[in-house]
């Protein structure tokens, strides 16, 4: 073999090697994004706090410079059918206590393009009203900050779970200022930071279909680190 067709031959080969190589790479890249997708699509997402209306359980960017950034695992209510509002093998039902966060499409005066994180207080068919701490407290005459109370669930003082029972709230807004009764598969949702939330007592119901997953943990900044409870 002449040395003309020898240094043909090696280019050729050196040639197939990189081309083998870039494709190599191109398909871990593909499988990457793919299994990127699959994860995000059914089993978990993170989010960027920007509000306060969570605090002191989450902090917002607009109070501290940066907000939390926590994993939302999207499995715990069922895995959801693409392009449908079905789920399946739901490990648990959303319930009193749980923070979600869930898509605003539907719930009227609310920005359709962006998800919203609040705390679940009550269930479909539960009749629920915040009742003030004072009962002289008088709406029409006193402040809003004066009338703090607490969460009544068919009449009675919620006692648990604590995340709910224990934290004070504020009676405001359309839905706030006296009871209602949440309808079938919905959630009344308020935030912890009652007095600066926009939330249930102002818009509404929350239908389960809305909803996207359990916020479970903070994992950023790292001194923050920690289950969310």
């Amino acid at each position: 073999m002449s040395k003309a067709v020898s240094d043909v031959k090696e280019k050729v080969e050196a040639e197939n090697q990189r081309e083998s190589l870039l494709w190599e790479w191109t398909k871990t890249i593909i499988y990457a994004v793919v299994l990127a997708l699959f994860i995000r699509t059914f089993f978990l997402q993170t989010f960027k706090i920007p509000t306060g209306s969570m605090e002191p359980t989450l902090r917002g960017a607009m109070n501290y410079g940066h907000g939390d950034k926590i994993i939302v695992l999207k499995f715990i209510y069922g895995l959801r059918i693409p392009f449908s509002d079905e789920r399946i093998l739901p490990l648990s039902d959303p319930k009193r206590g749980d923070v979600v966060v869930f898509e605003t499409k539907g719930i009227e005066g609310l920005d359709q393009r962006k998800d919203f994180i609040k705390r679940i207080v009550a269930v479909g068919g539960d009749h629920v009203q915040i009742v003030s701490d004072d009962p002289n407290w008088n709406p029409a005459f006193d402040s809003l900050i004066e009338g703090g109370g607490h969460i009544y669930i068919n009449g009675e003082r919620l006692e648990e779970p604590a995340s709910v029972a224990d934290r004070v709230y504020f009676p405001a807004g359309a839905f706030g200022e006296g009871g209602v009764t949440v309808p079938p598969d919905s959630y009344f949702m308020l935030g912890d930071n009652s007095l600066n939330s926009r939330d249930s007592r102002y818009w509404g119901f929350v239908p389960r279909e809305n909803i996207l997953g359990k916020a479970v943990a903070i994992y950023w900044p790292p001194k923050r680190l920690g289950l969310i409870d």
